[in-house]
């Protein structure tokens, strides 16, 4: 049996996901890593509505990452190395959000 499969993000990850459909995450989103912010948007995608104007406006300012994100969904091949890395990490075709487990947060420290 092969040992569960988790995703280390960071709390500033967390704390954002947490607060996403709440309030302006926009400066914190800037701040994340490259890698932890197209995780966090594969994610916001699947878990929120766009309809939601806050979910809308945080989602604005990230529109290029948004359509890379899109264009993977759409099973074009990815050419960002950074998003080609992330999909070898979580082990699909698509960047999956399924192993992070907000439970047992895996926090990296920074």
């Amino acid at each position: 049996m092969q040992p569960e499969k988790t995703i280390d993000i960071s709390k500033s990850f967390f704390e954002i996901y947490r607060n996403f459909n709440v309030t302006d995450q926009i400066q914190e989103m800037k701040s994340l890593e490259k890698r932890e912010l197209y995780l966090l948007l594969t994610l916001c995608l699947d878990k929120f509505s766009d309809e939601d104007p806050v979910v809308r406006h945080n989602l604005i300012p990230f529109r290029e990452e948004i359509m890379e994100i899109f264009d993977i969904q759409d099973d074009k091949e990815p050419s960002n190395p950074l998003l080609i890395n992330l999909i070898n990490e979580t082990g699909d075709k698509y960047i999956e959000t399924d192993f992070i487990h907000f439970e047992a947060v895996h926090y990296q420290t920074h």
